[in-house]
């Protein structure tokens, strides 16, 4: 997703010279960042280079709306350039990488990989960090056990129901 259309061009036309098949551009020119995507549909999105053109609570909407779309343990990418440590620039001036992975893992992503890696940025070559985050789900077994601790706390509770008469558990 990109609102630039010739980004997205050039995008499309390196995945079809590797032979990827299955990337989708999408051009959103909106300050909301919606997709249309079905819920838990998307294996990987990337975030490169993009961060630093929205404040903390768009950014938290553009988070959730990838959690949204994104299958089960699947992948968030990031390329937090322009944070305090890193040519500083607007709403990531202050900021410091440790902070961006806070911010990414307060969104119920949890960070698996942090590599420093030569990238190109803006035409020229870079160092930067690639953060991959996987997006934070529980197995069925976890449900399963988290509603039996819930029930086993009412049981040891002295809360009273009423139903026709007072009964405690």
């Amino acid at each position: 997703m990109d609102k630039d259309r010739e980004v997205l061009n050039q995008l499309m036309r390196t995945a079809e010279s590797e032979g990827l098949k299955n990337v989708v551009p999408i051009v959103d020119q909106s300050e909301e960042l919606k997709t249309n995507l079905e819920d838990e549909t998307i294996d990987v999105v990337l975030f490169y280079d993009v961060l630093h053109y929205m404040e903390s609570e768009k950014r938290k909407r553009i988070y959730g709306n990838a959690h949204r779309i994104l299958k089960p343990g699947a992948i968030l990418s990031v390329y937090p350039k322009h944070c305090k440590s890193d040519m500083p620039l607007w709403n990531l001036a202050d900021i410091k990488l440790e902070d961006v992975i806070e911010e990414i893992e307060s969104a119920n992503y949890y960070l698996e990989r942090k590599s420093f890696r030569k990238l190109i940025h803006d035409d020229n070559y870079d160092n930067g960090y690639i953060l991959n985050f996987r997006k934070r789900w529980m197995e069925a077994s976890e449900w399963k056990r988290k509603l039996e601790l819930e029930r086993e706390n009412l049981r040891n509770s002295n809360i009273l129901y009423t139903n026709d008469n007072l009964q405690s558990f």
